[in-house]
């Protein structure tokens, strides 16, 4: 399998015997055009190209690391030059984030596969495995996260992007099944969908929360990206779903979060933790919001495997963003029907109701 990392190389002491026949000024010249020609190649490998016009491209920085980059004329820019992103936990004043560019990117069959490591510390390192695939509208990663080493406190990984700079948090309309449909201003003030949380531009939802592990983003102009789980898991602990703790690290958690958010002076991003640290208000008063952290430990044989998929879209009213994401989604996670006893839910209805009224 061929490497997307081409090097130019001259060696001006052996020409062959056929470049003798030519000019010295011509092959100067045929010499610096295929250099040129060759690092360009190495510097960009297109993946491929979305309905919508724009190229999804893996582009190598000057630190010889790979990023990915969405362009296209009629949608805002999306780009990660750090795809490899994790969060270290030690203790409450010990939170790092940790990130690095790809240091390979490979073709596969299905499209490309592309690999990072990041160290922390001496004794732990953290190898990353990204597949990407583009099908239609949709793009997709699976990636694999193993540790080697052992260290305390846990750790989470994310993939997400940050949207071209022009675009402001103002600009955006999102949507997460059940919790927010663009207008948070009747969603209640400290609901995850809620006023606080749009003011501190902020929305981070825990997908076991959520009817679907959907969030979507609607641009002014009529361009949208939607962020799928094509395949949920949700595993918890009895005690983790009691929200009893602010930090729990184990193993077993296999859920995540989805969401935007924009820091300080710093560009619209969005994308999906594993496992799903979320905040949270409390209902009524004044108190500030409150995190959940919930990671998985660094500890030899540990292995992260999940997958997120995004769809793009244009020409679209936020309505018909909120009509075909959820329909993706349905289509993707092909839920089961679960008969119910219809009759039997009716009684225990209206007695629970007769309980409280």
């Amino acid at each position: 399998m061929p490497r997307l990392v081409t090097r130019a190389r001259v060696n001006s002491d052996s020409p062959s015997a056929a470049a003798r026949h030519f000019h010295p000024g011509a092959l100067l010249l045929l010499g610096v055009a295929g250099a040129v020609a060759l690092a360009q190649a190495g510097e960009r490998m297109d993946l491929g190209r979305l309905p919508t016009g724009a190229a999804v491209a893996f582009v190598r920085d000057a630190n010889r690391e790979w990023g990915i980059e969405i362009q296209g004329e009629t949608a805002p820019g999306l780009r990660q030059s750090q795809p490899a992103r994790l969060e270290v936990y030690r203790t409450d004043g010990d939170i790092r984030q940790l990130a690095a560019g790809y240091r390979t990117v490979e073709r596969s069959a299905n499209g490309a596969e592309a690999t990072a490591v990041i160290a922390d510390g001496d004794q732990v390192v953290f190898r990353v495995l990204d597949s990407w695939s583009l099908d239609g509208a949709v793009l997709s990663v699976r990636r694999t996260v193993d540790v080697a080493g052992s260290a305390p406190g846990g750790f989470d990984s994310s993939v997400g992007f940050a949207v071209d700079s022009s675009v402001s948090w103002n600009d955006l309309q999102c949507l997460a099944p059940g919790a927010l449909y663009g207008d948070p201003t009747y969603d209640g003030d400290r609901s995850p969908g809620g006023t606080l949380n749009y003011a501190a531009r902020r929305f981070l939802l825990r997908e076991d929360m959520l009817p679907a592990p959907l969030f979507a983003l609607s641009f002014r102009g009529g361009a949208s990206v939607a962020m799928l789980d094509p395949a949920p898991r949700g595993d918890s602990t009895l005690e983790e779903t009691k929200l009893a703790e602010a930090v729990m690290i184990d193993a077993r958690f296999q859920f995540g979060a989805l969401g935007a958010w924009q820091a300080e002076g710093g560009p619209v991003e969005f994308g999906f933790r594993f496992p799903g640290t979320a905040s949270l208000y409390a209902p009524g008063g004044d108190a500030p919001p409150k995190w959940f952290r919930r990671y998985h430990p660094i500890t030899p044989g540990v292995a992260q495997r999940y997958a997120v998929s995004f769809r793009f879209g244009q020409n679209q009213s936020f309505r018909e963003v909120t009509r075909d994401s959820w329909r993706w989604a349905w289509h993707t996670l092909h839920p089961a029907v679960v008969p119910i006893d219809v009759e039997q839910m009716r009684r225990v209805l209206l007695d629970h109701l007769e309980a409280q009224a």
